[in-house]
């Protein structure tokens, strides 16, 4: 595991001393498998469905918010917050 420098924003008139500035897209997209397929088909819960995706290789949510703050697109304090983990 690497080590990222994380930000916080310091503010400033433009931003409303907010430390932010226009918006980030985090996103999670899988590929709908065969085996998710059959877990949908036989009832199974979404919290079963989003594990095996994430078993499958899915990034979750959390996961692409975490990288925008690795790179310093964002603060660590708002990718934790705009995300939930199950």
């Amino acid at each position: 595991v690497g080590r990222a420098t994380l930000f916080k924003g310091r503010g400033c008139n433009q931003c409303g001393n907010s430390g932010y500035r226009g918006r980030q897209a985090i996103y999670e997209v899988f590929d709908f498998s065969t085996t998710l397929k059959e877990m949908v088909l036989r009832g199974a819960s979404a919290l079963e469905i989003k594990r095996q995706a994430v078993q499958d290789g899915m990034r979750t949510l959390r996961d692409a918010a975490l990288s925008r703050a690795a790179e310093g697109r964002t603060s660590l304090e708002e990718a934790l917050a705009m995300t939930l983990e199950n």
